[in-house]
């Protein structure tokens, strides 16, 4: 097991904390290794509801792909609290001296403390990548997710509807992920 080098910890849902954010491990875990497990953020008690999460996203200039496949999921009734949605900060919150990514739903190692964000979290068991991209979605993430679906997970990516025929989506389907195409302009 990693041992820690720096003391940052940040407050998770439902009390305690837990090491993160920039750990500095001896050894981490090869990509596609990692144990993890999902935590999500404190949210202000005004952000509770998913739409005035997904109003606070708007603010804070997050990908409008991701605040589309967010409402998809709200109306679908995956997600029903804003801490199952990751946001970055606003620029009031840097100007304080908050962390970019303190508002984001993690997923934690716990063999070697390094962390990533999902997007959406509807559960610890159910998370959400959201892809409006060019590039291949072969990456350390898709390796990642991977093993989360092989320890029993429900991992899903959200697609634009426009990208049905693109054959990188193909991969996905491959791997056993659930790919959901989300209208998108």
């Amino acid at each position: 097991m990693g041992r820690f080098k720096g003391r940052k910890v940040l407050m998770i849902q439902g009390g305690g904390e837990v090491p993160f954010a920039r750990p500095m491990v001896e050894n981490p875990c090869p990509p596609g290794e990692h144990s993890e497990r999902i935590y999500f953020p404190e949210v202000d008690p005004a952000e509770a509801s998913p739409l005035k999460r997904i109003e606070k996203m708007k603010e804070a200039g997050k990908d409008e792909f991701e605040i589309a496949a967010a409402e998809h999921n709200v109306r679908m009734g995956h997600i029903t609290h804003g801490r199952q949605i990751s946001r970055d900060a606003t620029d009031e919150e840097m100007a304080a001296g908050l962390p970019g990514d303190h508002q984001h739903v993690r997923a934690v190692c716990i063999k070697c403390g390094k962390s990533r964000e999902l997007d959406h979290a509807a559960s610890k068991r159910d998370v959400t990548e959201c892809k409006n991209q060019e590039r291949s979605y072969g990456s350390e993430q898709l390796m990642n997710n991977r093993v989360l679906a092989e320890r029993g997970y429900k991992v899903s990516y959200k697609v634009p509807a426009a990208r049905r025929t693109d054959r990188k989506v193909g991969k996905l389907t491959e791997t056993g992920f659930d790919v959901v195409f989300v209208a998108f302009s």
